[in-house]
């Protein structure tokens, strides 16, 4: 499943004329028309950052900057950012909202296109909204348990689960806190299913090829997590198949 991302502007005035490429290129050019530094919500503190497109057009963007990597107590990066965003485009995954590395007022961080128009997985349950298609609505969830298992995030975080409203597009925020040191899989995930192609995709992904994508921003001992994570979830998909069969558990 896709995640796009509406925006305000008459150059991207509907979700399909939105691509990764050509936003990406926004956030990287576009000029800051305007920012909030009060946070509206997050431990990170990120900006809300008005991007001003060559046609006058305009877009919103969160900004990280706090650059806090471990080994702190407490480590929260933008690096972790890109480095989740990157990670996912390795793998084929379009769950991460278009995110770039580049300066705002002098401070360089994670710009990531504000996800218009969506609400997060937990206020759709507290609403009790009805998906007009569940079984591609699961898979989507079932494709973000998978990365989130990866990167060692909190698994099934429904806060920063967002689903747009208009097409009911699922995507996957805030990774500022992910990429642990520890190898160790949340045994507590409920990992029943897999895409078939994120599946043959991790089967492929050799270590060198996790190293020139991630290596700028995440130390030896987190990529070395990483791939170990990689290896323990493809294992655990692998008993499942044999438990269930592999119609079961790959779709």
């Amino acid at each position: 499943m896709v995640c796009l991302w509406a925006a305000p502007a008459r150059a991207f005035a509907e979700p399909s004329a939105w691509n990764r490429g050509s936003t990406e290129n926004l956030l990287r050019t576009a000029g800051v028309a305007g920012l909030s530094k009060t946070a509206e919500s997050g431990r990170t503190a990120p900006w809300i950052v008005s991007l001003e497109g060559p046609d006058g057009a305009r877009v919103r963007a969160v900004f990280k900057h706090m650059d806090r990597p471990r080994p702190s107590p407490m480590a929260a990066s933008w690096r972790y950012e890109i480095a989740a965003y990157k990670l996912a485009d390795l793998l084929g995954l379009d769950i991460i909202p278009p995110t770039v590395e580049r300066p705002v007022q002098g401070v360089r961080g994670a710009l990531q296109i504000f996800v218009e128009d969506s609400l997060s997985l937990r206020d759709r349950e507290r609403l009790g909204l009805p998906c007009p298609d569940e079984t591609a609505f699961h898979q989507a969830l079932d494709e973000i348990r998978v990365f989130e298992l990866l990167t060692g995030d909190a698994c099934g975080d429904k806060d920063d689960t967002l689903i747009h409203k208009p097409t009911w597009k699922v995507c996957r925020v805030d990774f500022s806190e992910a990429f642990p040191a520890d190898p160790a899989l949340d045994e507590a995930c409920p990992l029943e299913r897999c895409p078939r192609r994120l599946y043959e995709r991790l089967l492929r992904t050799a270590r060198s090829m996790v190293e020139s994508r991630l290596k700028p921003y995440l130390s030896d001992s987190e990529i070395n997590s990483l791939c170990e994570r990689k290896k323990r979830v493809v294992a655990r998909l692998q008993r499942l198949m044999a438990e269930k069969g592999e119609r079961a558990v790959l779709f």
